[in-house]
């Protein structure tokens, strides 16, 4: 039998309520929502900040008023962990728990999707979670105080003050010797894959300039000079650390 997705209206082989496409989208938005929760937090607890004149260029503007960073991340938690319990309901098992409750709601909704899509609330889930993501992003796009330090072995991005010894990893707890560790940090850090948006978010915590960062991305890659590796979100994915090499050429570059 086939049926209509309801949420892009595609027709699929099976009867569920929200196809394949829409549901690996779904899956990207959660996997989104993980990788930021860090940063997200770290805006609601007042560890980063605006810097004069910065806006994002390629997202809707950081959500204005009365709404402040705290009130918006415990509204984006509170969706996840709504679905997360109303799912652990339905299914007659337990909700997910975790120290940091948005990164543990959607990580625990990403394996529930398989269900989800057979469920006649399938579609309005899967709105909330895209707003939930788009609310994340914007929450969390901010040049923070803290500078980038590596990757854990968890895969989680950790971030510190300039001058800090040890930083902890806030996915699982584990402390770093920064002196120490840092060959181990860079390495898994430049082997992550982004986008050039990602890589520019990067780069302008670094002090970068981010629309410069994600043009001269978008530049290299043309000319061959930055090989693509995959694709996420349907933009092609860059190793970080190909990028910041020819970024930190260009630099020198110019200052001869």
């Amino acid at each position: 039998m086939t049926s209509t997705c309801t949420i892009c209206t595609r027709d699929q082989a099976d009867t569920a309520y929200a196809c394949p496409l829409c549901t690996d989208r779904a899956y990207r938005d959660l996997c989104a929502v993980v990788g930021l929760a860090d940063a997200a937090r770290d805006t609601a607890n007042g560890l980063v900040r605006y810097g004069p004149g910065t806006r994002r260029t390629d997202i809707d503007a950081p959500t204005p008023g009365n709404l402040t960073a705290a009130t918006v991340l415990d509204e984006i938690t509170t969706t996840l962990t709504t679905w997360a319990r109303h799912i652990a309901t339905e299914r007659g098992v337990d909700p997910p728990t975790g120290h940091d409750p948005l990164a543990t709601a959607a990580r625990w909704l990403a394996t529930q999707l398989g269900w989800l899509r057979h469920q006649p609330c399938a579609a309005e889930a899967y709105d909330e979670i895209a707003d939930v993501r788009r609310r994340t992003v914007r929450l969390a796009d901010r040049p923070p105080e803290l500078v980038l330090v590596g990757v854990c072995e968890c895969g989680a991005w950790i971030y510190g003050r300039a001058d800090a010894a040890v930083v902890p990893c806030r996915h699982c707890d584990r402390r770093w010797n920064v002196a120490q560790s840092r060959d181990t940090l860079r390495r898994a850090m430049d082997d992550k894959l982004l986008t050039a948006a990602q890589i520019a978010t990067l780069a302008a915590r670094a002090g970068h300039d981010r629309t410069r960062v994600r043009n001269l991305v978008t530049v290299w890659a043309r000319r061959g000079q930055l090989l693509a590796h995959g694709q996420a979100d349907g933009a092609p994915t860059y190793r970080l650390g190909d990028a910041l090499a020819r970024l930190n050429t260009e630099q020198v570059d110019l200052a001869g």
